[in-house]
């Protein structure tokens, strides 16, 4: 029970109670009451005697129906269903959820119904092969089923490699495949290398080396995707020995000019900082800041 107010009478009651039924079957109810012994909310979870079926039914505002139920489902052979409906107030069916899961939990189906007119919305399917890559699919369906939109992403167990196909009008075919491929350099450097293909174009790519202990990055960048380089970008980081950090952003077009310069530097105790910028790459200041926060927290800027 519960006394929100003091006033020495509970305001709202909640009571749980368990019964065992003659077939193995175990249902726990719960209700909650107002102090006019009105019904507020209830629930109740079923659970077979084998344990391989449950029902949850939710009854929020006491509407007399039930805004939410869950069945899970498990086979003998160790596959599982798991079915969410939620409901609105007049008791049609507003969206729908279900989940099914091998028996060896490498593979998960997921089905969306998100307006709750029985055909399915979307799409999640996942599956893990024995050297447990991954491969997982997204789709989007029309109001007849139709797949209008697929996604497919294959990632390697190691997390060195990922691709992923756009399937942009379900026809079965990628119009944009996204790659990332992860490498290691005997100094402990990673390199990072992206890639946008257009049907069997390159568009786009980029290269990342980031170095050991983090404190620097390279970024080069092939706009168009005709194999050079358009531009680069080193991103440095200082650490003195009071515990301030100083960040250098520097970037220059394949010939040599400067596109952009970025300076910050902040205090050890992250109260004190400035910052110059440089963003066209002319020579000079174009956004100068700095700043201060003192012990209540009030900022100045300047």
């Amino acid at each position: 029970t519960i006394d929100d107010p003091g006033a020495g009478r509970p305001e709202i009651r909640h009571t749980w109670t368990t019964a065992y039924e003659a077939a193995g079957d175990v249902v726990t109810a719960h209700e909650s009451r107002n102090d006019r012994n009105v019904l507020l909310s209830s629930s109740s979870l079923r659970e077979s005697g084998n344990g391989l079926n449950s029902q949850y039914t939710l009854n929020i505002n006491a509407s007399g129906g039930n805004e939410r139920i869950v069945d899970r489902t498990v086979l003998a052979d160790g596959e599982s269903t798991v079915l969410t409906r939620n409901f609105k107030l007049t008791g049609a069916l507003a969206d729908s959820e279900r989940i099914w899961t091998s028996a060896d939990g490498r593979t998960i189906e997921r089905d969306y119904d998100d307006n709750g007119d029985g055909v399915l919305d979307r799409g999640w399917d996942s599956v893990k092969d024995f050297s447990r890559n991954t491969s997982t699919v997204f789709t989007d369906h029309a109001a007849n089923g139709a797949v209008t939109a697929r996604v497919t992403v294959n990632a390697a167990a190691n997390g060195m490699r990922e691709t992923s196909l756009f399937d942009l009008d379900g026809n079965g075919s990628a119009e944009i495949t996204r790659s990332t491929a992860r490498s290691f350099g005997a100094d402990g450097s990673v390199t990072d290398l992206y890639e946008e293909v257009s049907g069997s174009r390159l568009s786009h790519s980029s290269v990342t080396t980031s170095a050991a202990e983090g404190l620097s990055e390279k970024i080069a960048v092939d706009i168009d995707g005709d194999g050079d380089v358009d531009h680069t970008t080193w991103h440095t980081q200082t650490v003195h020995l009071n515990g301030g950090t100083t960040s250098i952003s520097y970037a220059a077009y394949a010939d040599g000019w400067t596109k952009s310069f970025e300076v910050n530097a902040t205090s050890a105790d992250g109260r004190h900082w400035w910052q110059n910028n440089d963003r066209n790459g002319d020579g000079v200041i174009d956004v100068r800041d700095s700043g201060s926060r003192d012990a209540l927290g009030n900022v100045q800027t300047t």
